[in-house]
């Protein structure tokens, strides 16, 4: 066994379970956020991701739109 010494912290100073932790603006947003404003920041900083939403977007609107968007009628020769 080893004998050095574990590198962890523990505080001198009483548990308050009622204190209050003071928390950046920026640790704020990320506490009070929902899990899916969490998702779409996560898969906003990713490019292909985006852009592979937005191909799929385009592919769904054509086949939505697949009666307007061909140039012949079904019954066309």
């Amino acid at each position: 066994m080893s004998s050095r010494q574990l590198d962890h912290f523990v505080s001198d100073k009483p548990f308050d379970p009622m204190a209050v932790e003071d928390l950046t603006p920026e640790q704020e947003r990320l506490y009070l956020a929902s899990q899916w404003q969490l998702m779409w920041w996560k898969l906003r900083r990713h490019r292909l991701a985006v852009v592979s939403g937005l191909v799929l977007l385009v592919f769904y609107l054509v086949a939505i739109l697949a009666e307007f968007v061909a140039p012949y009628d079904l019954s066309y020769p």
